[in-house]
């Protein structure tokens, strides 16, 4: 599975790109929300993992322009809180799922096993 990665932390990615490596899939990090909108029609990846929290856009407002793009490709918010009304209103705007920061591997695969 290619796995595009939207987040602002570079460690963080470094670290999810390690992650994603030892599961058996190939990533392409970026780190905003704009960088998504600007490039994904010319990236060929089966799912989005996207930080909640950034500057410039946020994940959520990055998804719902996704929407409004009709990009298919399912989206997971990543984000290190857990407000249910926030994630809710992801979920009402295509999320396909979501996982809270920090997170094991194993959790990471069930998400990716749970995709179309």
């Amino acid at each position: 599975m290619k796995i595009l990665i939207v987040d602002d932390s570079s460690f963080f990615k470094k670290n999810l790109v390690r992650m994603l490596e030892k599961l058996g899939h190939e990533s392409i990090s970026l780190d905003s929300g704009n960088e998504c909108l600007e490039q994904i029609t010319s990236l060929q990846v089966d799912v989005i993992l996207m930080d909640w929290n950034m500057p410039g856009l946020s994940g959520l407002e990055t998804l719902i322009e996704l929407g409004k793009q009709e990009v298919e490709t399912p989206v997971i918010m990543m984000t290190a809180q857990s407000d249910m009304d926030q994630i809710m209103e992801a979920m009402d705007n295509n999320a396909h799922d979501y996982i809270i920061k920090p997170f094991e591997a194993e959790s990471l695969a069930e998400k990716l096993d749970s995709l179309p």
